[in-house]
């Protein structure tokens, strides 16, 4: 396999990831919310809302992200096109104001496509962060539900 083809293998597997992790936290938000009980126990409770919110919030930032990623693709193609056009026209002096122009555009995009990159990696952080935070506080709202409470009034 070429260093393209599994560039372009790497990318889809990535693309699966981020839409696979975002139906994922939707759809545990979905069901919690449906299947969720509220016992009278005002940790339990209060664990079992805190986890519908918190998945929820991993999902609009998952989401916040994804919107990001055709612009991020949008820009490094404008790139590549300035960056062939400059190769293009690089040895003749008639377009060299052109080239240093074209240059400017590369390097005002790279340093634009820099900060979409930083930027949708905090989102990736802060989207795991709370995906995890909201299962975790799912299970033990779930785990206090069914095995403290009943427990504790013995």
């Amino acid at each position: 396999m070429s260093e393209s083809r599994n560039l372009e293998a790497a990318q889809d597997v990535h693309h699966k990831f981020e839409f696979y992790l975002l139906a994922l936290t939707f759809t545990i938000a979905g069901f919690a919310i449906q299947t969720g009980k509220f016992s009278g126990n005002i940790l339990g409770d209060f664990l079992e809302v805190s986890s519908w919110v918190i998945l929820s919030i991993s999902g609009v930032v998952g989401l916040w992200r994804i919107e990001y990623l055709p612009v991020a693709y949008r820009t490094y193609t404008y790139i590549q096109v300035r960056k062939q056009n400059i190769e293009y026209y690089k040895d003749e002096e008639e377009h060299n104001d052109s080239v240093d122009a074209l240059r400017q555009e590369v390097a005002e995009h790279e340093f634009k496509l820099k900060e979409i990159e930083d930027t949708n990696r905090k989102k990736y952080r802060w989207q795991k962060i709370f995906f995890v935070s909201g299962l975790a506080a799912l299970l033990l709202a779930r785990l206090i539900t069914q095995i403290v409470v009943p427990w504790c009034s013995r």
